[in-house]
């Protein structure tokens, strides 16, 4: 249980972390309401992570990190989508390189990774790190900003039907591929 939290803590940061990358907003790390909405969210990824169903848990923290970047950033809720879906992006195909590195070079499963060596934290660090490194890319960022600035055209209901076939496609590509954590 410890070990899960401590997953979900370094998530969050991390999660935070890219999102002030993406943004051209930054907010203030050592603020005592950036610091109580990090604690927070670290929580409720927590609880959610205890759930053995992987599309609810996909589903929820997307939920979740929408509401937590609209109040974090104090945006509307139609441009508080672009972050938390990069960000869930980012993390799913930083995944995706570290099952890769895992299998093809090193010939090992991540279970057996988690069972024998540090289990999910050095694994959720090793998925942190790629993500924001991926997130450092000035490509990753122009998209990003880009497409921030496309969904103030659009209506709420054409962002709802996007953000769903966004969240059902990385949630059945995440089902058919091999996951690590």
């Amino acid at each position: 249980m410890i070990e899960a939290f401590i997953s979900s803590i370094i998530m969050a940061v991390a999660i935070f972390y890219i999102w002030n990358n993406l943004s051209i907003e930054k907010f203030k790390w050592r603020s005592l309401r950036t610091i109580l909405i990090l604690f927070i969210t670290s929580v409720v990824l927590f609880l959610i992570y205890i759930n053995p169903n992987a599309i609810f848990r996909l589903i929820t923290d997307t939920i979740i990190f929408i509401i937590v970047y609209k109040y974090l950033f104090k945006k509307e809720i139609k441009y508080s989508i672009t972050g938390p879906v990069f960000s869930q992006t980012l993390c799913f195909i930083s995944e995706a390189l570290f099952a890769i590195v895992l299998f093809v070079i090193l010939k090992q499963n991540a279970s057996e990774l988690q069972d024998n060596y540090l289990g999910t934290i050095f694994t959720n660090c090793v998925v942190s790190s790629i993500a924001i490194v991926l997130s450092k890319i000035p490509l990753v960022k122009k998209v990003c900003i880009k497409i921030n600035n496309s969904i103030g055209k659009m209506d709420e209901l054409t962002i709802i039907f996007l953000l769903m076939i966004c969240v059902f496609t990385v949630s059945y590509t995440h089902l058919t591929l091999p996951t690590i954590a």
